[in-house]
């Protein structure tokens, strides 16, 4: 991987203009290809709730479960090592997340062959909006899931977890079937229109953004909201206007009233 890319790469910052695809620059991620020697992890987002949209503020809130199907090999492995790989902060996290609040985690197995994780969280994450086209924008949410185990070890890399056979232990994130039940029960539906879907994608990052020259995994799911300008229209502009137009009176009345 490391001799087909540049060694020098401008860091990733999201356009609120642009679609999820198009906000993927070619010199920042990479799409993903599995190794022969990855373990292959099928992550499955579901976002259960918006709760809060903060255009100015640069954030949102809501609420999303993950399942993530593990090989039982790979399983197996990290419960060796004894490094709390199998906890939130080391085989996954989330790049955007502000503040968080880790609901329930568990394991079950599938069958013989994979352990599943399922995971229930809800948090603040940060998003670059745009504010141009107000009342009439529209947003992307999304949701920035990484790996903290690589997916690409580069030779001496202290993250990747010892393996006698291979010298690393490395997973590779590939998306599942996503889905979105938010819009069901949708707290901000005054405000706001919410898709009924949401969009996902894979890829790895670009190994000259870390020091020992690794590439993650990444799968990066997108919720898409349009704002209802009707809201502001008859609960901001027209009392403002009524407000605005009813002054001046002043001047039809006579002084001596």
């Amino acid at each position: 991987i490391s001799n087909i890319m540049p060694n020098i790469v401008t860091p990733f910052k999201p356009s609120p203009s642009k679609s999820w695809k198009e906000n993927i620059p070619d010199d920042s991620l990479i799409p993903c290809f599995p190794t022969p020697e990855a373990h292959i992890i099928e992550v499955r987002f579901i976002l259960k709730s918006i709760l809060n949209i903060d255009t100015p503020g640069q954030y949102f809130s809501a609420s999303v479960e993950l399942h993530m199907k593990v090989p039982i090999e790979f399983y197996a492995k990290l419960e060796t090592h004894k490094r709390t790989e199998l906890e939130y902060g080391r085989l996954y996290e989330f790049l955007n997340l502000m503040t968080e609040e880790k609901l329930t985690e568990s394991w079950e197995p599938v069958g013989d062959t994979h352990m599943r994780l399922r995971a229930a969280i809800k948090g603040t994450f940060w998003e670059t909006f745009e504010l141009e086209h107000f009342p009439y924008d529209e947003q992307n949410l999304t949701f920035q899931l990484t790996s903290n185990i690589p997916a690409y070890a580069a030779t001496g890399n202290s993250a990747a977890l010892p393996d006698d056979e291979k010298g690393a232990v490395t997973c590779v994130f590939v998306k599942g079937n996503s889905k979105s039940t938010a819009h069901k029960f949708f707290p901000l539906g005054a405000v706001w229109d919410l898709a009924s879907t949401v969009e996902t994608a894979e890829y790895f990052s670009h190994p000259g953004l870390s020091k020992s020259q690794s590439s993650y995994s990444h799968v990066w799911s997108t919720a898409r909201v349009w704002r209802k300008p009707s809201y502001f229209m008859w609960n901001v502009a027209v009392p403002v206007g009524l407000l605005t137009t009813m002054s001046f009176g002043v001047y039809v009345v006579p002084r001596q009233d």
